[in-house]
């Protein structure tokens, strides 16, 4: 009987795997998924140990690796951000899989018009390319115009429920997204925002 090809159901935050996918396949992809901290060896857990009946050191508290994948009775899944990783695991290893995405796009509720702002180049650059991927981490230095990117992407997909308030004066740009109920103010553009 021929093997069934695994299932990755991807959803806006989590991917499903579906399917019988062996430990030592789960192992592997779990060490592809995970990450060492920056500065891991100076935390605490990683310098404190378990110790046996003798007192004998037998393993660290935290091995230093932050984990992407997790297995259970009821579900294997990673975030949805590593897909691009997990997928390119599944074919270097011949595994094959079907995907199903399952991932929903939020409503257009908003337009989102600068006054005259000109982005640089480099920052319409980052906005372009971010407006055609999924997922992905901006990186830009220090007055770079990280908010200002952000802003830029927001507008360009006119994604919600992102809002953004102008003080009076026109010196700050506040923040919000009420799902996480983050609240920060930002010296930015003039932006004005229309509800349709």
């Amino acid at each position: 009987m021929k093997n069934q090809p695994l299932i990755l159901r991807v959803g806006n935050i989590w991917v499903d795997i579906i399917g019988e996918l062996p430990d030592s396949r789960k192992k592997e992809l779990e060490k592809k998924l995970s990450f060492r901290p920056q500065g891991f060896q100076f935390s605490p857990f990683f310098n404190k140990w378990h110790k046996d009946e003798h007192g004998q050191k037998t393993r660290r508290i935290w091995d230093g690796w932050k984990r992407q994948f997790w297995s259970n009775t009821r579900r294997t899944y990673f975030p949805t951000g590593l897909y691009s990783v997990a997928t390119e695991y599944f074919k270097d290893h011949s595994i094959s899989f079907v995907t199903q995405d399952i991932r929903q796009s939020p409503p257009s509720e908003f337009e989102v018009e600068d006054e005259g702002f000109t982005y640089r180049d480099y920052q319409q650059h980052v906005i372009d390319t971010a407006c055609n991927r999924s997922r992905g981490i901006i990186q830009m230095a220090t007055g770079g115009g990280k908010t200002v990117v952000a802003a830029g992407i927001i507008g360009a997909l006119k994604v919600s429920p992102f809002m953004f308030f102008v003080t009076l004066d026109c010196q700050k740009l506040i923040f919000y997204n009420p799902r996480i109920t983050l609240f920060m103010s930002f010296q930015v553009i003039r932006l004005r925002v229309k509800y349709t």
